[in-house]
C-alpha cells in the first residue's frame, strides 16, 4: 500500500505492524520546481501529467484524441518505451501536437508539480 493508506489505516486504529509501505516507482523529494515555460506551457493551462512505461496496453493512443475536445488541455508524458514513435506521430495527424511534451523517463515527479500546491491535479 502506499505511504498515504498507511498514515490513513494507522489514523483509523490499525496497528503499524499490521501494515506494508510499497513505495511508488517514483521517489518524492523537494526539487526545485520545473517552470511551465520549460515546457512551453500556458500557466493556467489544465495538465494532465500520466507517469509510466509506454507499452500499447497503456492506452496512450486512446487519450490523444481526447485533446482534439480539450483545445486548453495540455498533455505531459513522462516515460518511454514501444509506442513513443507512434504516439508522437499521432499527435501531430490529429493537430494535438503543441500540446503534447514527450518528457522522457522522470525521476523528478517532485519537481514536475512543485508549482501545483493548491491546484487539483490527477496522476494517471
Amino acid at each position: 500500500m502506499t505511504d498515504y493508506l498507511s498514515r490513513f489505516y494507522v489514523g483509523h486504529d490499525w496497528s503499524p505492524d499490521q501494515l506494508t509501505v510499497i513505495p511508488n516507482f517514483v521517489p518524492f523529494e523537494p526539487l526545485p520546481a520545473i517552470s511551465r515555460d520549460d515546457l512551453d506551457t500556458p500557466l493556467a493551462a489544465p495538465v494532465m501529467l500520466p507517469l509510466s512505461r509506454l507499452p500499447r496496453n497503456k492506452g496512450f493512443d486512446t487519450v490523444l484524441p481526447s485533446l482534439t475536445q480539450l483545445s486548453d488541455h495540455f498533455l505531459w508524458i513522462g516515460g518511454v518505451g514501444q509506442m513513443e514513435h507512434e504516439l508522437r506521430t499521432l499527435a501531430r495527424k490529429l493537430g494535438a501536437a503543441d500540446q503534447v511534451r514527450f518528457l522522457g523517463w522522470c525521476n523528478n515527479f517532485a519537481a514536475l508539480t512543485a508549482g501545483w500546491i493548491g491546484e487539483q491535479f490527477d496522476l494517471a
